[in-house]
């Protein structure tokens, strides 16, 4: 019998007594050890996780992945352009247009707690450790742009993401929706009200196993409304793409042909946490301030 494992702060204990009611005694049998699924409350998550034991029966499917952005994944791991010092510095001034919408994207890096929170449930106190499949169906209020340790959804915005799960393991791609999603953004978690609303790719490069910690995260965007202290932030036709990196820096993959230039190959864009940008190529990386200095080339 598929099963509905539910689980909300501060409701916790609430919903875990209602998993004990629903899941057959015949498949698992553990109350008073379900301690572990309580390690990692979640502070503001909703999440619901239908699944099944295949020693008790056929599992739900997981919902199907989104292929392109996974395709796409590859493409941010290795940047193929070679630039020279002059080229290198035009291209990052062309890019003036696109960097607003990426330094604004600096704010959705608290979607890698989110994520952490979503999967830290720990099967093998139930027995099942090998054979969870079915989905994970998450709601997080943003964070709003007064950093309320409790936000609502209903002023703040929300996120909303299916996360298909197979052999106890999250798939590596899922898809999801912004909603009005209010955060600030900015170098060093900066000043900037940003509000969105957007479709949402994911990938996170590998199938995820429940309480890993949270790789980087790649997003594909499209559908986009973002605004930036009031301002409408214009993205590129087909949407823009972007990885939240673990160190809170973020980047975005860019052709060097779509801004006039000649030069074969891609470049990986990053806003840095201290402010500057880096452009990441095939033999390092180019590291480059607003003015009119010249950028650094080093290693990556």
């Amino acid at each position: 019998m598929a099963y509905l494992w539910e689980m909300s702060h501060p409701r916790l204990q609430a919903s875990l007594r209602v998993l004990e009611r629903f899941i057959p005694a015949e498949c698992v049998d553990r109350r008073g050890k379900m301690a572990g699924a309580e390690r990692r409350a979640l502070s503001y998550l909703t999440a619901g996780l239908c699944a099944a034991a295949i020693a008790c029966n056929t599992s739900p499917p997981p919902p199907p992945m989104p292929q392109a952005v996974a395709t796409l994944a590859a493409q941010y791991d290795a940047p193929t352009a070679t630039l020279d010092p002059a080229t290198a510095r035009t291209i990052f001034e062309q890019t003036a247009p696109l960097r607003p919408a990426l330094g604004s994207f600096t704010g959705l890096t608290f979607l890698r707690e989110t994520l952490e929170d979503a999967t830290a449930v720990e099967f093998d106190h139930m027995d099942i450790a090998n054979d969870v499949q079915g989905s994970i169906e998450a709601h997080t209020a943003c964070p709003g742009w007064e950093n309320d340790p409790t936000p609502d959804d209903a002023t703040a915005g929300s996120i909303d993401v299916t996360m298909g799960v197979e052999n106890s393991k999250v798939q590596r791609a899922f898809a999801g929706h912004a909603t009005e999603c209010r955060f600030l953004a900015g170098p060093q978690g900066g000043s900037s009200n940003v509000q969105a609303t957007m479709t949402l790719e994911v990938d996170l490069g590998s199938d995820l196993g429940f309480g890993d910690p949270a790789p980087p995260i790649l997003i594909r965007a499209s559908n986009a409304t973002i605004a930036v202290n009031d301002m409408s932030v214009d993205l590129l036709e087909q949407g823009l793409s972007f990885r939240l990196n673990t160190d809170g820096s973020v980047s975005t993959l860019i052709d060097p042909t779509t801004f006039g230039f000649g030069t074969a190959g891609t470049v990986l864009l990053t806003a840095r946490t201290d402010g500057s940008w880096a452009l990441r190529v095939r033999d390092g990386q180019w590291v480059c301030s607003e003015g009119s200095q010249p950028c650094v080339f080093g290693p990556a």
